[in-house]
C-alpha cells in the first residue's frame, strides 16, 4: 500500500493532507452536520491536490528540459529507493550509483518527480514501516527492518512523518 505516495511526481503537502484525513476519520459530529463537515473536508483535499497539480504544470512549463540520459538516471534512483525501502541512502551514494553528481541528482530528481530525493526516500521508508506495522510485526523488528538502530529514533521519525506514533496502529 503506497497510499501516501499520492502523486509522487506532483509537489505534495503530505502532512496537511494527512491531518485532513485524520480529521475526517475522527469527526465527532452527528447526522447532517457530519455530512456537511465531511463534504467540506473532501473539498479541501481536492482543492489542495488540484492546486498542487496546477503548480506542477507551471513548474514543468518553466523548467528547462532534462536530457533523456539524465531522466534514466533519475528513474534508476527512484527504482533503487522503491526496491530498497530499508536503506538509508546518502545523496552522494545515490549519485555515484547512477553516474552523476549530487547537485545534478538533487536538481533533476526534484524537477522530474516534484519531490526532493531525500523526502522521497523518507516517504518510501515510512510507508514501508507502516505496512510492516499493519502486518503485526513488532516495533523493535520494524525498527531494525527499516534500518534504524534505536527504537526511539524510529518512533520520532515515524511520528514526525505521520503525526502519530507507530504504537497507535
Amino acid at each position: 500500500d503506497r497510499s501516501t505516495l499520492v502523486l509522487p511526481e506532483f509537489p505534495s503537502q503530505l502532512p496537511l493532507l494527512r491531518q485532513i484525513i485524520l480529521d475526517i476519520l475522527n469527526c465527532p459530529l452527528l447526522s447532517i452536520y457530519k455530512q456537511w463537515y465531511l463534504n467540506s473536508k473532501v473539498t479541501e483535499l481536492l482543492s489542495i491536490q488540484l492546486n498542487s497539480f496546477e503548480q506542477y504544470l507551471e513548474h514543468q512549463r518553466a523548467a528547462p528540459q532534462i536530457r533523456e540520459i539524465d531522466k534514466q538516471k533519475m528513474e534508476k534512483v527512484r527504482e533503487l529507493i522503491l526496491e530498497n525501502p530499508h536503506e538509508f541512502y546518502q545523496v552522494a551514494e545515490l549519485a555515484r550509483l547512477v553516474g552523476t553528481n549530487e547537485t545534478y541528482l538533487k536538481k533533476h530528481f526534484k524537477q522530474l518527480f516534484g519531490i526532493s530525493v531525500i523526502r522521497f526516500s523518507v516517504q518510501v521508508r515510512m510507508d514501508y514501516a507502516r505496512d510492516l506495522l499493519k502486518q503485526g510485526i513488532p516495533i523493535a523488528e520494524v525498527t531494525r527492518l527499516c534500518g534504524y538502530k534505536h527504537i526511539s529514533h524510529f518512533t520520532s521519525a515515524f511520528k514526525r512523518f505521520f503525526g502519530y506514533t507507530p504504537g497507535s496502529l
